[in-house]
C-alpha cells in the first residue's frame, strides 16, 4: 500500500506547492483513490509533478465539506466529463459552511459547491453509511463524537437552508484499509474527534490492530488538558506509524513526536509512505 501526499501545509520537495489543505493519493490493489483534494492551488501542479492525471484516478473520497479538503473539485469540474472519477461524499458535504472568527462568520465551504454535488460528475455516491470503495478499502460514514474531551473550542456552522446552525459534522468521515498487518486509518480533520474516529473504524473493521494513523488530527488549538488526554488514549493502541498533517498543528505534532518518537513521521507534499501489506 502506498500513500502519497499530494497537498499539505508544507513541502520539502522542489517543484511541489504547499497550501493550507490536504489531499492523499492512495494506491491500493492496483487502483488509485484520492482522499480529499485540497484547496485547489496545489493539486494540478503536484499531480503533474507526480506524473499523474485525473484519468488515472479511480475514485475521489471527501472527508468533509470544507474548502481546504474539497476546493479542487471546482478545478476538476472544468475538465472533460469522461476523465472525472467517481465522487464519494456525505450528503452534508456541499452545504454552505462557516466558522465564527472575531464575531464574524467566515465562509469555509467548498467553492461553487453545486459543481461538486450535481453535474458534471458522471457518478456521485452520496451516503451517510459506510461505503466500500474497493475490496478492503472503506469510507467510515458518519462518526458520532463520543468524548467531551475532544470538543473543539472553535465555532463551526452549517446552513441547510434555514440559516447558519451549529455544525454537528455529520459528514466527517475517515478512509480506512484493512491490511494484513492491521487497519490503516486516514483522517481529513477528525472533527468528530481523533479518538472517536479510531474507535469507530475499529468497530467497523475486522482488524483489531491499528497499523497506521495518517492525516489531519485537528489539534492545532487543543488545550494542554486535551493533548494529555489524547496522548494517553493513543497509547492503548501501540500504533507503529503516526503521520500528523495539515490541521494537527506544530505544537501538537511536537508533543506527538515526543510521546511516540519511533512512530511519528512528518511528511510534506510530494512525499510518500509505503506500508507493508504482508503478514
Amino acid at each position: 500500500m502506498r500513500i502519497t501526499v499530494v497537498s499539505n501545509n508544507c513541502t520539502r520537495r522542489r517543484g511541489f506547492v504547499a497550501e493550507h489543505g490536504l489531499s492523499l493519493l492512495v494506491n491500493w490493489r492496483g487502483k488509485r483513490v484520492l482522499f480529499d483534494v485540497g484547496q485547489g492551488l496545489a493539486l494540478p501542479t503536484n499531480l503533474a509533478q507526480l506524473k499523474r492525471s485525473l484519468k488515472e484516478i479511480d475514485a475521489i473520497a471527501l472527508s468533509h465539506g470544507h474548502y481546504d479538503h474539497g476546493g479542487a473539485l471546482e478545478w476538476m469540474a472544468t475538465e472533460d466529463d469522461s476523465r472525472l472519477p467517481s465522487l464519494y461524499a456525505h450528503p452534508d458535504a456541499f452545504y454552505p459552511r462557516f466558522r465564527r472568527e472575531d464575531g464574524a462568520l467566515k465562509r469555509i465551504s467548498i467553492p461553487n459547491a453545486a459543481a461538486g454535488s450535481e453535474a458534471p460528475w458522471p457518478k456521485r455516491v452520496s451516503s451517510k453509511e459506510p461505503q466500500q470503495l474497493l475490496p478492503e478499502l472503506w469510507l467510515s460514514g458518519e462518526i458520532q463524537p463520543r468524548h467531551p474531551e475532544e470538543k473543539d473550542a472553535a465555532e463551526f456552522l452549517i446552513d441547510r437552508g434555514q440559516g447558519p446552525q451549529p455544525d454537528p459534522f455529520l459528514d466527517d468521515q475517515a478512509l480506512f484499509a484493512e491490511t494484513r498487518s492491521g487497519v490503516v486509518i486516514l483522517t481529513g480533520c477528525a472533527h468528530s474527534g481523533l479518538i472517536a474516529t479510531v474507535e469507530r473504524v475499529l468497530a467497523l473493521s475486522s482488524r483489531r490492530k491499528v497499523q497506521a494513523l495518517i492525516g489531519g488530527f485537528h489539534l492545532e488549538s487543543a488545550t494542554q488538558k486535551r493533548m494529555d488526554w489524547t496522548l494517553n488514549e493513543l497509547r492503548r493502541w501501540k500504533i507503529p506509524l503516526i503521520a500528523p498533517m495539515h490541521c494537527t498543528g506544530f505544537e501538537a505534532t511536537r508533543q506527538l513526536k515526543n510521546a511516540f518518537p519511533e512512530a511519528v513521521r512528518t511528511l510534506g507534499a510530494g512525499e510518500r509512505i509505503d506500508i507493508d501489506d504482508r503478514r
